[in-house]
């Protein structure tokens, strides 16, 4: 999702990489939910913020 990571340019608002530790805090900071919550969340429905 991060194409610069010097810059935190987004490109994929659609996805929610699991895997880089900065989308995960954006994504929280986003919904309003703590990392457990989201990841919960990501279990459930999968990782498309759509």
């Amino acid at each position: 999702m991060t194409t610069d990571r010097g810059k935190g340019s987004r490109t994929d608002h659609t996805r929610i990489n699991i895997r880089e530790n900065d989308e995960v805090r954006y994504w929280c900071e986003k919904i309003g939910c703590t990392m457990s919550e989201l990841m919960d969340a990501i279990a459930v429905v999968g990782v498309m913020s759509t």
